[in-house]
């Protein structure tokens, strides 16, 4: 019995490990299953999760922006008022009523607006442990809503402040008199000291000072600025003058003098210094190798007959030239005629030549016909006549050119000379050119300066008796405005001091009912509070994925169902 019970118990062992087994293999093939299914709907699970989140992407994009403006006032609670009930008070028709009447005064609210739909944008939060109020609205405009959140904490301010007051009227009139007297008094100090202003122009007159005082600075950097170079530019002119000096003889330039006609002892001054005596000696060495050369050049010009020695080697050539054309014709008709002499056709030509022989017929034809009536060639014994003449010109002509070549070096050389102390004349020359322009412009200069110095002094005059007079009348005027402040502050401290018996009154009055103060004003939103477009983003993505999962899931079920009946045998 306890053998078979006990193979019983061993052999139900390894079925229950088996069967274990077996359930984790299928946990493990459905688990591979899902993520098949959800690689399979892949395409449908993300489509719809792109959609969703396009959409959702739109519907932000057109949903009105919303912006909020905040507020923050502090209260005093106290046993009459507290928290509540300020949030209460805040809240009420009298005091939003006003809010819309200032913002439809401004034309920044819809006159159809009505109180109820605009109470709905308007809150109210208390901070935890203080007794500040966070006052908060919303609108699509920015600007409306920070200027409707200012508006609330003031009204309600001035709403608390009529509460109080209410309480406070009727007790302590005697104080109250008093503190309108006084204030009756700072307002005629007040309007004392700022007529005063306006009837003396004593803040013109300060201005009129300060520009005249800065007119007076600029006029002295002026002339310390204009004393440099008036100076430089005088002395630029004294040195430029004792070089004109030094270059000219009585006002005039040096080079249009005759140096040697009227003599170099004739420029000798000693009123001037060394270096104005050596610019004048260089000058008149100059002026004096120009005129030596040009003596030079002239004389031999005069003197070879350069000229006339020219003329007659033109004529030679011209000459020569012509009997040389004369001989060539000579020549030809030599050899024309000797042909002719020697034709049968002589008689001919002879005839043809003779005609009726006019007056004035040229020489050449005339021989022409004498050779032919009488045989014998004239124009050979003319042509060696005429050839010896041209050979004797030749001879002639090169002597007379290598005289004219030779006087034409030397007239070559004295013109080098000349051109040589044209140049050193013209370099002092163009100094004293450079000289005179450099002391015209340094007078217009010195000119401009001595008149822009002469004003700036005129002015700094004009400046100096215009301050002082300033001066003089401010303080005259400083003195009277120091009485009426001085009357000003006695009247601001009886003011001040009724002012705190007042404030004692009504604290004393208002110990049960609190007090309100703005304590920060509302700033402008850039950024809306809604529609949260990424929120709306978020939450569309994930019921889209959520959805997805769920209709991949669906339709894979509802297929596995459609194969398990095409795959079942019907029952007989």
């Amino acid at each position: 019995m306890t053998s078979s019970e006990g193979n019983g118990s061993k052999t139900q062992a390894p079925d229950k490990a088996v069967r274990e087994e077996a359930e984790i293999y299928a946990d493990e093939i459905d688990l591979r299953q899902y993520v098949q299914v959800l690689i399979k709907r892949k395409k449908l699970i993300i489509g719809t999760l792109l959609i969703a989140v396009i959409l959702s992407a739109i519907a932000g994009l057109l949903l009105p922006k919303v912006y909020k403006a905040s507020a923050l006032i502090m209260v005093t609670p106290m046993p009459a008022i507290s928290i509540p009930t300020h949030q209460t008070l805040l809240r009420s028709a009298a005091v939003l009523q006003e809010v819309i009447n200032r913002l439809r005064l401004a034309g920044k609210l819809d006159e159809d607006l009505s109180l109820a739909e605009f109470s709905q944008n308007f809150e109210v939060k208390s901070t935890e442990q203080t007794n500040v109020l966070s006052l908060s609205v919303k609108d699509r405009d920015p600007a409306r809503a920070k200027e409707a959140a200012d508006i609330w904490a003031d009204e309600y301010v001035k709403y608390s402040q009529q509460l109080i007051g209410e309480e406070t009227l009727g007790s302590g009139e005697f104080v109250l008199e008093q503190f309108k007297r006084a204030e009756d008094d700072l307002a005629k100090a007040d309007a004392a000291v700022r007529d005063f202003d306006a009837k003396e122009r004593l803040s013109l007159m300060n201005i009129e000072l300060a520009e005249n005082a800065n007119q007076l600075v600029s006029h002295y950097g002026k002339m310390h600025k204009l004393e440099f170079p008036l100076a430089e530019k005088r002395y630029l002119l004294q040195r430029t003058d004792e070089n004109i000096a030094g270059m000219t003889k009585d006002g005039v330039w040096l080079g249009a003098f005759s140096i040697t006609a009227i003599g170099e002892n004739q420029f000798i001054d000693d009123g001037l210094n060394d270096t104005q005596k050596a610019l004048r000696q260089k000058t008149l060495g100059a002026k004096l190798a120009l005129e030596a050369s040009r003596k030079k050049r002239g004389d031999f010009v005069n003197e070879a007959g350069i000229d006339t020695l020219k003329a007659e080697l033109t004529h030679r050539r011209q000459d020569l030239l012509a009997d040389k054309s004369l001989l060539a014709q000579i020549m030809q008709l030599c050899e024309a005629t000797e042909a002719n002499l020697k034709s049968e056709n002589r008689l001919e030509t002879l005839k043809q030549l003779q005609g009726p022989i006019a007056e004035g017929m040229a020489d050449l034809t005339i021989w022409e016909i004498m050779s032919l009536a009488e045989g014998y060639n004239f124009f050979e014994t003319r042509g060696r006549s005429l050839a010896a003449k041209v050979d004797k010109q030749e001879g002639d002509l090169k002597k007379l050119e290598k005289t004219f070549f030779d006087c034409n070096d030397q007239l070559g050389i004295l013109e080098e000379n000349l051109a040589r102390a044209q140049l050193d004349y013209d370099f002092y020359h163009e100094n004293f050119k450079s000289l005179v322009k450099e002391k015209n412009s340094a007078e217009l200069e010195i000119a401009r300066l001595e008149y822009e110095l002469a004003y700036s002094k005129d002015m700094v005059g004009k400046l100096e008796g215009k301050v002082e007079a300033l001066k003089t009348m401010i303080n005259e005027k400083t003195l009277n405005l120091a009485e009426l402040e001085r009357e000003l502050a006695v009247e601001t401290q009886a003011y001040e001091n009724m002012s705190s018996k007042v404030e004692e009154a009504r604290i004393a009055k208002t110990m049960g009912l609190g007090e309100v103060k703005v304590v920060s004003a509302a700033f402008e939103s850039k950024s809306p509070v809604a529609p949260n477009g990424k929120r709306i983003v978020a939450i569309a993505g994930v019921v889209s994925l959520m959805l997805g999962i769920f209709a991949a899931f669906f339709l894979e079920a509802g297929r596995k169902g459609e194969h398990a009946n095409e795959g079942r045998i019907p029952a007989s």
